[in-house]
């Protein structure tokens, strides 16, 4: 069934908005276990991969879709990976401040929805 409303096809508009929902549910998933992981971002956060197939299974989101999510974590410079420790990772100052759902949502506003578009 296609929306359109005075000649404009908002059926386009509804799935982006469902899509950019659907992104924001996996940030929120995704930082709530790492948080959750690292004791409130006080200790390292080890056992990425079993963590990354957590989400996956919470969101019914491939494995593949979390770790761009992950990795977007990583170029906002919320987590980042401890030097010379193997898939040990920590979060930054900028990702203890972090608290709410509302802080998740200006980090993904930041980052270009056009390129979460691609997952």
């Amino acid at each position: 069934m296609k929306l359109i409303t005075n000649g404009y096809n908002y059926e386009n508009q509804l799935s982006f908005i469902d899509s950019l929902n659907s992104k924001l549910n996996v940030f929120e998933n995704l930082f709530e276990l790492l948080w959750l992981q690292s004791n409130n971002g006080t200790e390292s956060i080890e056992n990425i991969s079993i963590l990354l197939h957590e989400v996956s299974k919470n969101t019914n989101n491939p494995k593949k879709t979390i770790l761009k999510h992950f990795k977007i974590l990583i170029d906002k410079n919320i987590i980042r990976l401890v030097k010379n420790q193997s898939s040990i990772f920590v979060f930054t100052e900028k990702g203890r401040k972090i608290k709410t759902t509302n802080n998740i949502e200006e980090l993904t506003n930041h980052y270009h929805y056009s390129s979460l578009r691609n997952f």
